[in-house]
């Protein structure tokens, strides 16, 4: 560092390099913590679906090992396409970009429906159950209102 003929001075550039050293490593130990924080969720995560292709942590074979470093680098992937598109993800949804990215990774992974009427008929317009009263002059259902509105 260069010296000055202000003793002050070479004070306080000591002191600001001393701070800016310790900031540094602060900030690599906040990095090294979050990352093995991360690197435990997914694990935890990875672990509780006891999928055949990504074992579990205290078993996992070679080939599941992979599968694993392929998931990973596929919700890298996941994460940098929401970032071009102006989506950035939060490191709290981990878990649930892990879920989103199983479904096209995971050969053996068959989602279950969100809801239990998966099935159900969705009807057509103007069948719901809103009761129509006798005084009521309203359209019925989107056909009658569609050829009040109509302009012959």
């Amino acid at each position: 560092m260069a010296t000055s003929k202000n003793p002050e001075l070479d004070a306080l550039r000591a002191e600001f390099v001393e701070v800016k050293e310790k900031l540094v490593a602060r900030e690599q130990a906040d990095y090294k913590q979050r990352a093995a924080d991360l690197d435990r969720r997914v694990d935890k995560e990875i672990d509780s679906w006891a999928s055949p292709k990504y074992g579990t942590t205290k078993s996992r074979n070679f080939k599941q090992a992979q599968s694993i470093l392929e998931l990973r680098g596929s919700v890298t992937t996941y994460v940098k396409g929401a970032n071009v598109e102006g989506k950035p993800v939060s490191p709290d949804d981990v878990e649930k970009m892990l879920r989103q990215v199983r479904v096209f990774h995971d050969d053996t992974y068959k989602p279950t429906p969100a809801s239990k009427n998966g099935d159900a008929s969705l009807g057509s317009p103007g069948t719901g159950s809103r009761s129509v009263k006798k005084d009521d002059d309203g359209p019925k259902n989107i056909h009658e209102a569609l050829q009040a509105n109509s302009y012959d």
